[in-house]
């Protein structure tokens, strides 16, 4: 079963505030301002939390990603696909 949109962007939070190691408290559409190095931590951070295969979230779509909301909708559409093949 799909995790609820509220469960996801509380790991997503958690997830990100590991990498960047501050609270994200602020709108989920917030520019979280984290450079490149900072992008791919948090994709695998989130990889391991929602228990997707290594280099399920790739460069390219972490890179365009400014915003616990960018990042929620990565992970929605990841958990999706999961649903799907299963």
């Amino acid at each position: 079963m799909k995790p609820t949109a509220e469960e996801i962007e509380a790991k997503v939070r958690t997830a990100i505030a590991d990498v960047l190691e501050s609270p994200i408290d602020g709108p989920a559409e917030a520019d979280l301002e984290a450079d490149s190095l900072d992008k791919i931590e948090i994709a695998m951070n989130l990889e391991s939390a929602f228990g997707f295969e290594e280099y399920s979230i790739d460069d390219e779509k972490s890179e365009g990603r400014k915003s616990v909301a960018d990042w929620c909708e990565v992970v929605s559409d990841l958990l999706d696909a999961r649903r799907v093949r299963a």
